[in-house]
């Protein structure tokens, strides 16, 4: 992951400056997805988008379930209240969570769970 490492207090406050955009209901949250990976979590930040790293690869839309579920674990939310709206195939996309944009920063911030 870039920058500092997943669970770090340098992570968590970098993390809070992901790119978020008030949205009826909640918000959406711009991720990096890093499919493959050795290990699952929440890292820091690739330009604007938060990083989450998942085990699967980027077959059969595993990954993005993946990624559901461990941005689910992080804000303490289940996967199935969060929306993947854009770029089911790509790296970069965009994540509907349904909390006010000061909660959902929030929350990245604190260490993680």
């Amino acid at each position: 992951m870039s920058g500092a490492e997943a669970g770090g207090a340098d992570a968590s406050a970098e993390r809070s400056a992901a790119r978020v955009e008030p949205r009826p209901g909640g918000a959406w949250l711009w991720v990096r997805a890093k499919p493959g990976a050795r290990r699952q979590g929440v890292g820091g930040l690739w330009r604007d988008h938060l990083e989450v790293a998942v085990n699967p690869p980027a077959q059969d839309g595993r990954a993005n379930d993946a990624l559901l579920e461990v941005l689910g674990d992080a804000l303490g939310l289940r996967a199935g209240a969060l929306e993947l709206t854009r770029g089911a195939t790509s790296r970069n996309k965009v994540v509907f969570v349904p909390l006010a944009p000061d909660v959902l920063l929030a929350r990245l911030r604190a260490p993680t769970r």
